[in-house]
């Protein structure tokens, strides 16, 4: 493989040929796309927790689809993840396991695996949410019935976002967000018996 530091051009398709001598070149008809630099705008959702797997939609411009398409949650050291490319201003990514503590990370675009969009655009890694009881543990099947719900690390900017939801079984409802230990829903109706109550905070 030879190294070679690509010169400042216009979009567009340039022919690539190599040369020993200046005056010889190589007849291989290989093409060297160059493309406008890609912009990062906002990103859906905001936050994941710190485990990583939340699928993010990078909303942007100029995405090209490329084998090189990547993400990078966090600064240069961190490792990129694959993209999938949807149109020019839409691609998806997993986020990667946070390697620290709750925190905020750019995420930025590569089409080539080495440059990188620098829009800073910021995605918030939270702790992992706890439910550790409601109150009351039982309704009417009609609904209507305000839960309070008592856990570990509801966060205030998902509540903000409109991101918070307590999942009865697979039924979402909002929530008001009274602390981050607090949570309270109305249950929504359903069928007797008991069914799993959760958090959902992206």
């Amino acid at each position: 493989a030879l190294p070679i530091l690509a010169p400042a051009q216009g979009v567009g398709s340039y022919a690539l040929e190599v040369t020993n001598n200046m005056a010889d070149y190589t007849e291989s008809h290989m093409k060297f796309g160059v493309h406008e630099t890609s912009e990062v705008e906002t990103l859906f959702p905001l936050v994941g927790p710190l485990y990583g797997g939340t699928m993010v939609t990078i909303i942007g411009e100029h995405f090209v689809a490329s084998p090189d398409l990547f993400c990078r949650f966090g600064s240069n050291g961190s490792l990129p993840v694959a993209a999938r490319w949807v149109d020019s201003s839409r691609i998806e990514c997993f986020s990667p396991a946070s390697t620290g503590s709750a925190s905020n990370v750019s995420v930025e675009v590569t089409s080539n695996n080495q440059q990188y969009s620098t829009s800073n655009v910021v995605f918030e890694y939270q702790p992992p949410v706890q439910v550790l009881t409601i109150s009351p543990a039982q309704g009417p099947i009609g609904g209507g019935m305000v839960i309070v719900v008592a856990g570990r690390h509801f966060s205030e900017r998902s509540a903000a976002l409109g991101y918070l939801h307590c999942a009865f079984n697979k039924t979402q409802v909002p929530v008001k967000w009274l602390n981050a230990s607090h949570l309270e829903c109305v249950s929504p109706q359903a069928m007797h018996g008991y069914v799993p109550v959760e958090v959902n905070t992206n």
